[in-house]
C-alpha cells in the first residue's frame, strides 16, 4: 500500500471523525464530562492541554480512561502516534478504527489503516500490538496465517517480560 493511499485514507477518516465528534459535542447536554472510577483525576480539559501541547504520556493515559464522546479519544491516539510516536497510541487507533466499524464490517482500506498503525506499534514493541499482531498471525485473521511471525513476536514478548522481572 503506498504512502498516498494510506495519506488520503487518513485524511477521510479523520475528517470522519471530526464530524461525528461535532455532531456529539453539539447534542450533549452537559458541558463537562467524567472519568471512570474515583478520583483524584486532573481536569479534561487540563489533560487534552497536556496532551495536545506536550505530548505529556501521563495525561495521555489518563484520558484514555476518561469518558469522552464516542471518537474524541481517537483523534487524541492518532495525534500522539503521529506527532510523538507514543507506542500505545499506535495500539489505540488499531484498535479504535477496528472498533468503530465493528470487527466483521470492517472495510478493506479502514483495515489496512489499522494494521498499519498496529504494525509500527510493534516495530516500536509496544505489548499490546505485539500481543494483538502475534494472534492474527497464529489466527489469519485479518493477515495471512503466518505461525512463524506470530511465534518470533511471542517470544519478543516473552523475552522483553523475563527483561523486565530480572530489571527488578
Amino acid at each position: 500500500m503506498s504512502n498516498r493511499l494510506i495519506t488520503r485514507s487518513l485524511s477521510v477518516l479523520v475528517l470522519f471523525m471530526l464530524c461525528t465528534i461535532s455532531l456529539e459535542c453539539f447534542s450533549q447536554k452537559r458541558s463537562t464530562f467524567t472519568m471512570k472510577g474515583s478520583p483524584p483525576w486532573r481536569p479534561i480539559k487540563t489533560l487534552k492541554k497536556l496532551v495536545k501541547e506536550k505530548g505529556d504520556i501521563d495525561a495521555y493515559d489518563e484520558l484514555s480512561l476518561a469518558e469522552l464522546p464516542e471518537g474524541e479519544f481517537f483523534l487524541y491516539a492518532l495525534y500522539m502516534a503521529n506527532k510523538y510516536n507514543y507506542p500505545l497510541a499506535y495500539y489505540d487507533v488499531y484498535y479504535s478504527l477496528v472498533e468503530f466499524c465493528g470487527e466483521k464490517n470492517v472495510d478493506e482500506n479502514t483495515l489496512n489503516l489499522a494494521l498499519y498503525y498496529l504494525k509500527k506499534g510493534a516495530e516500536l514493541e509496544d505489548w499490546n500490538c505485539m500481543r494483538e499482531l502475534s494472534l492474527l498471525y497464529l489466527t489469519g485473521k485479518y493477515v495471512p496465517l503466518d505461525s512463524v511471525k506470530g511465534k518470533e513476536l511471542r517470544k519478543k514478548i516473552d523475552s522483553k517480560r523475563k527483561k523486565n522481572t530480572n530489571d527488578k
